[in-house]
């Protein structure tokens, strides 16, 4: 009898190496989403809004055994009422064949960790319906 072992997973700020990545996963999420015809994004349009001089947005990659299968796309948005900024997480995407291990909670863990250290009065985001 043969025992398979646990995939590795883990969740890291992507670095600017990762753009390419991120654009194929943005792909990927826009076919899933039906929307594929909308998506515009490439690597070069996409690096300067994720590590230029004023960055739009920032990105976390989740790999399983050291290889890119998901990512959450985020920024800070402010609250009027609060007077405090908030996370608001864009898009959380995770491969099919990686789906099931665990990555999206820990997408979503590391994200809450992200707005409770810097501060943030809210952490919000919108789901598809369907």
């Amino acid at each position: 009898m043969s025992t398979s072992t646990p995939a590795r997973t883990s969740v890291r700020f992507a670095t600017r190496e990762a753009v390419p990545v991120i654009v194929a996963l943005i792909r990927e999420l826009a076919v899933y989403e039906r929307l594929e015809h909308l998506a515009t994004a490439t690597p070069e349009r996409l690096e300067p809004q994720l590590f230029g001089a004023k960055p739009a947005c920032e990105c976390l990659i989740a790999e399983q055994d050291g290889e890119p299968v998901g990512f959450a796309l985020f920024f800070h948005n402010f609250s009027t009422f609060l007077c405090q900024k908030g996370l608001y997480l864009e898009d959380l995407f995770v491969l099919p064949s990686a789906r099931g291990t665990g990555l999206g909670k820990q997408l979503l863990q590391r994200l809450a960790q992200i707005a409770v250290e810097r501060d943030c009065g809210r952490f919000e985001w919108s789901v598809l319906d369907w």
